[in-house]
């Protein structure tokens, strides 16, 4: 591991980011001095980096000379990541502010690790969080353990402190492979993308009409709730083993934490107000650009290698057209930007994790890499925060009841009515029926029509 480049994409406005690096160690067995010699006059044909610093990384490339990059590092541990990338996002979340939290990079250059965590690392280090469940990241012990747990960390310690509001939590976790959508806690079942209308916010501007994952949301009250979910989810994700990384992820992860805060009239009276805050999280972690000739895919991975580079295609010209101020934005090109358009350009606090390797043999693909962190950076995002009456929440949790019902309903006619997803569904809708309870009887004591 050691020296590799790092960058960050525009949160609201203001470039932030980082990487963790892992170098590809190079040098076939058994090559004589002379092919040595011609494999090292080849590589210095490629570009390859030279330094990198606190706030830059300079290039060098072939017949252009040296290029400068001006990408924030985030620090050396996934620790520094969580502190200087995450918990920024974590803390306006909590105030209402949506966020989106994306790693980027060729395959095996860490984009996992530094979302998920080292494998089985939730399973070894989270002992002294599940244990009590309180003390947010800082109680994790682990060195390994990614962003996403550390941030279902952070989430749930805020929401214990915060005495001015009613906080629910509920989680959603898909893959997108071969442009198909599917829900990873329900045995890899495909999901659909629900079309939802455009929004009016208090300025008065007026967001895109958006897509939103069909798969229903897990409730979960608990930190280690939220652990399981995790685990369970990247038990069914999709990855193979190829000549570039041992456990290369053939899909777009994207974990989603929906908060949803039901103000009190003050910390002292437990009576809740006519006002409810709603924000999501979206955590993704991008499938790995990769060559053919240099990945050695064929066959069925040859077609998911297709469909990752197409896929992640299509979010480069979203990110040029952003950048560009273009009035058209490709967003229905493929379904991962059809689902990170929030994230990408509407009412959202975004950061880009970049992840890259300083081994000379993947200098084209590091510099690649480099110059999309560079463009992503200039995207600016505009955030507000989303509230909503207890009327309409009314009406979208009876809408989300009778989803729920219909599903049930379904399987009892197919015969599985005993099933785990069952259950999930049963407790879901013991959640959403209280929460009807609790808002009517809201607007029954305070007399609202």
């Amino acid at each position: 591991r050691g020296g590799a480049g790092r960058g960050g994409a525009g949160r609201g406005g203001a470039g932030r980011g980082a990487g963790a690096s892992k170098v590809a160690r190079g040098g076939a067995g058994g090559e004589d001095e002379e092919d040595r010699e011609a494999r090292q006059k080849e590589l210095l044909k490629r570009p390859s980096i030279l330094t990198t610093a606190p706030a830059e990384q300079v290039m060098m490339v072939p017949g252009i000379g040296p290029r400068l990059f001006r990408l924030p590092l985030a620090g050396e541990s996934q620790v520094d990541v969580f502190n200087n990338v995450a918990l920024p996002i974590v803390r306006r979340l909590m105030r209402g502010v949506s966020g989106a939290i994306m790693a980027y990079g060729q395959t095996g250059s860490g984009k996992t690790h530094a979302l998920m965590g080292a494998p089985g690392a939730v399973d070894a280090d989270s002992g002294s969080v599940v244990a009590g469940d309180a003390g947010g990241a800082a109680a994790f012990h682990g060195t390994e353990l990614g962003l996403v747990p550390r941030v279902c960390a952070e989430v749930f310690e805020r929401a214990r402190r915060d005495r001015t509001c009613r906080t629910s939590i509920e989680v959603q976790f898909v893959e997108i492979y071969n442009e198909r959508a599917y829900n990873l806690l329900d045995t890899g079942r495909e999901t659909g993308l629900s079309h939802t209308g455009a929004k009016r916010l208090k300025s008065g501007k007026i967001t895109a009409s958006v897509y939103t994952l069909a798969a229903p949301k897990v409730a979960v009250s608990r930190l280690s709730q939220c652990l399981d979910v995790m685990r369970r989810g990247l038990a069914q994700r999709t990855s193979h083993s190829t000549k570039m990384n041992e456990r290369s992820s053939r899909s777009h992860a994207v974990f989603i934490i929906h908060v949803t805060q039901s103000q009190y009239e003050s910390v002292d009276d437990d009576t809740l107000t006519d006002n409810i805050l709603y924000s999501t999280l979206h955590l993704v972690d991008l499938a790995g650009s990769e060559r053919v000739r240099t990945s050695g895919t064929e066959g069925k991975q040859f077609e998911e290698l297709k469909a990752i580079n197409s896929s992640l295609t299509c979010l480069g010209r979203c990110i040029t057209a952003l950048a560009a101020k273009d009035r058209h934005v490709p967003y229905g090109d493929s379904v991962l930007t059809r689902l990170l358009q929030p994230a990408l350009g509407g009412n959202c606090l975004t950061s880009l994790v970049v992840t890259a390797s300083s081994d000379l043999t993947h200098g084209a693909e590091t510099l690649s890499t480099l110059r999309f962190g560079e463009r992503a950076a200039t995207v600016t995002t505009h955030v507000e925060i989303e509230r909503q009456s207890a009327a309409k929440t009314i009406k979208n949790l009876e809408k989300e009841v009778a989803e729920v019902r219909r599903l049930m309903d379904n399987m009892i006619v197919d015969g599985h009515a005993g099933t785990e997803l069952f259950r999930r569904h049963e407790h879901r809708l013991r959640i959403l029926t209280g929460q009807l309870r609790q808002l009517a009887d809201f607007r029954a004591a305070s007399g609202a029509q």
